[in-house]
């Protein structure tokens, strides 16, 4: 759970960050030479942000993937009633 709360937030600062650098990118393209280098380093900027997005989406369907498949049994701070063990056909443990 911790694990998930961090990755959640730097998900969240990453996509902050990205439109913040690139726009400080474009800002700093207008104040140099232009040279290809330049005008190639800003254009994979501008791409960045689909970059981000696509890892976002990824990350979160992930994370509700395994969300579904994992037990309620094994989640932190979870209560098993012990009526719920065993075979539940016979009633048997």
């Amino acid at each position: 759970l911790v694990l998930v709360l961090v990755l959640v937030l730097v998900l969240v600062l990453v996509l902050v960050l990205v439109p913040v650098t690139t726009s400080a990118g474009e800002w700093l393209e207008h104040r140099v030479a232009e040279t290809p280098l330049v005008r190639e380093h800003t254009e994979l900027g501008d791409t960045a942000i689909g970059f981000v997005l696509l890892v976002a989406v990824l990350a979160l369907v992930i994370w509700w993937r395994q969300r579904e498949t994992t037990p309620a049994a094994y989640l932190p701070g979870a209560v098993v009633d012990d009526r719920c063990v065993g075979n539940r056909r016979t009633g048997t443990r």
